[in-house]
């Protein structure tokens, strides 16, 4: 196949790198691309790959377990050789002296979807909040915190690092109003609980904390026609690469968690994806992202910063290729 453009398109290599548009051929259920592993089976809490032609000295199969919460027996398993998927604060303690780690900022962003038609009480939501008072509760057994002003994670073309500007005034008309936070966590309701005490004295607001399980919550952040029936949730994006469509696909694109978006932004998010060259989608990034915060749709909370750990006998670990934040496990040896 044979693909020509009128004119350059410097972003388009990157755009085949994105997961969903990478080039790939079927293979019975699976499709294989271009990487050095293909699927070799599936099961429900396993996936296998396997090298398409095997080396020396480096991974040639690759297991991947569904993880089964803080019981799982393979936390204790020294045959799992990669833990950094999940949370770091669910690692098995004896990664810390088994494993080699080295630290490193990720391409993840954790932000709170404001979802309210009025911009008056999105506005005073995002001022009011206190961004580190909240996060700390939100997620009580993560200790570190990498400040970002915007949903662009640092690293990424139009972020910036620092804590989102914010002056709490609010309005006589909108105070004694339910506001909703889904919370799918079952390990900070007593520290949710005090915040929520906290800041319906000092604003007059009411935070109602409602609970769900995590399986109520993808039906309910990502079905276009359900009308969702909070005001708060917190989101999570990430990417592999510094692009940065992904950053605010949850909040203004197709798959959004907030029913009312202004038709200005969803467009300008559009044209920004659209957009070709580099230094030009840089600066439409950045003004996406101040709307967002003006707009109050999106509080930004943090970065993850997290200490990745691997076995010792790993010769040459390093960050993968490129901007991609995690090693090619490809290209390990011993």
């Amino acid at each position: 196949m044979v693909v020509k453009f009128r004119t350059s398109q410097p972003g388009y290599l990157l755009f085949l790198t994105q997961y969903k548009n990478a080039p790939s051929v079927i293979n019975g259920p699976t499709e294989d691309g271009l990487g050095e592993f293909a699927v070799k089976n599936i099961s429900k809490a396993r996936i296998g790959l396997e090298r398409k032609r095997s080396v020396r000295n480096g991974y040639n199969r690759i297991v991947l377990s569904q993880y089964g919460g803080p019981t799982d027996p393979n936390l204790q398993s020294r045959l799992i050789a990669d833990f950094n998927k999940i949370s770091s604060f669910q690692w098995p303690s004896w990664i810390k002296t088994e494993y080699t780690g080295f630290d490193n900022i990720e391409l993840r962003s954790v932000g709170l979807a404001i979802n309210h038609p009025d911009a008056q009480v999105r506005n005073t939501l995002y001022n009011c909040i206190d961004v580190d008072e909240f996060r700390r509760a939100a997620i009580p057994a993560r200790k570190d915190f990498y400040d970002i002003q915007t949903v662009l994670p640092v690293g990424v073309p139009g972020a910036s690092g620092g804590r989102p500007v914010q002056a709490c005034i609010v309005p006589k008309r909108i105070r004694g109003m339910a506001i909703v936070l889904a919370n799918p966590r079952s390990d900070n309701q007593k520290e949710l609980a005090t915040f929520s005490d906290k800041f319906n004295k000092n604003t007059g607001l009411h935070l109602v904390i409602k609970q769900y399980q995590p399986k109520e919550m993808n039906p309910m952040l990502f079905d276009r026609n359900y009308a969702r029936p909070y005001n708060l949730v917190i989101v999570v994006a990430e990417n592999f690469n510094r692009e940065q469509d992904d950053f605010f696909d949850s909040y203004v694109g197709e798959d959004r968690a907030i029913n009312d978006v202004p038709a200005s932004i969803r467009k300008n998010f559009s044209l920004m994806r659209g957009e070709g060259f580099p230094g030009k989608k840089r600066i439409m990034a950045e003004k996406l992202a101040e709307q967002l915060s003006s707009a109050g749709l999106a509080l930004p909370l943090y970065q993850t910063i997290v200490k990745l750990y691997y076995p010792k006998r790993i010769k040459n670990l390093s960050v993968g290729r490129g901007f991609i934040e995690n090693p090619d496990v490809a290209d390990l040896r011993w």
